[in-house]
């Protein structure tokens, strides 16, 4: 099925700016844009008008067309793993093998079942699947993924891993009734960061879902978060919310005894925490993870 005007122009945008290392920051301050219309051409939302179109291409040094039309830059999983095994004469089960020390040490789970998905292009490998496949078989991740860049790893990626501790830290879901806020059945998956960011601390992650804390966290976006039940005043909180079901990201503000959540988007109102909204803070955001 082919992508609509939309998905075309953001799929070409998103691989521009991550094929020349820019962020939605960098793109807003060097074009003078929004950060809500960037983010919304991103997402998909909005199409840009013919003057941006121009603006953008002039800035990539790339024709409009290379924007606005769908050229299948990405290659998929199955492509990188088959020319893999066809430069390296691997078997399935030769990537297996590779993957079990690592699977051990990073504690990612994956089996011959997985990998003949992957290979035979029925699946794409999750995120943490792919931090392992590319950790086994020293490659880019990204390149991995099909993006168009070096196949091997840089040092910003993973063949530096081994010189820094990483820890796998939980991504946190939608929460059980009743349940620890890291239980099992409320992780969704993992991610990882340096052992030296989070020093003594206990932390999870969060994913932002929606706008309602743009442009400060983008919707989509992983974020850090310390457990603790109390944050400073204006700091941003993880909050268990909807009679703890829901974990949610704030900025915090106290007014004498009254505890108000309050969201970076104008467009959406104070939620105030009284016996008839309760809500309880589970920790402090210490860091954004931006995706493109």
């Amino acid at each position: 099925m082919s992508l609509g005007n939309k998905e075309v122009m953001a799929s070409n945008l998103k691989y521009y700016m991550k094929k020349h290392n820019i962020d939605r920051n960098k793109l807003c301050s060097d074009l003078n844009l929004k950060y809500m219309t960037v983010s919304d051409w991103i997402n998909a939302k909005t199409y840009p008008r013919i003057d941006k179109i121009e603006m953008l291409s002039h800035y990539f040094d790339i024709p409009k067309s290379k924007l606005i039309e769908d050229h299948n830059f990405k290659e998929n999983a199955s492509q990188r793993l088959n020319q893999i095994m066809s430069e390296r004469n691997l078997k399935q089960v030769d990537i297996l093998e590779l993957c079990k020390p690592y699977s051990e040490e990073l504690g990612i789970k994956i089996a011959r079942n997985n990998i003949s998905q992957y290979v035979n292009g029925i699946a794409e490998p999750n995120q943490n699947k792919v931090f392992l496949l590319a950790k086994a078989l020293n490659v880019n991740e990204a390149w991995l993924m099909g993006y168009d860049v070096p196949k091997n790893p840089t040092f910003d990626n993973i063949t530096n891993i081994e010189s820094c501790s990483v820890v796998k830290v939980p991504i946190i879901g939608t929460i059980a009734c009743g349940t620890p806020l890291l239980a099992d059945q409320n992780v969704i998956g993992y991610d990882y960061v340096s052992s030296d960011a989070i020093k003594g601390k206990e932390v999870f992650y969060l994913e932002c879902k929606g706008d309602s804390m743009e442009p400060k966290i983008p919707d989509g976006s992983l974020v850090l978060v310390n457990s603790q039940p109390t944050v400073e005043n204006g700091e941003i909180a993880a909050v268990v919310v909807n009679g703890d079901t829901e974990a949610t990201l704030k900025r915090v503000q106290y007014q004498g005894d009254t505890t108000i959540l309050i969201a970076e988007n104008s467009n959406y109102a104070p939620y105030i925490i009284n016996k008839d909204n309760p809500a309880r803070i589970v920790g402090k955001a210490i860091q954004v993870v931006t995706r493109l």
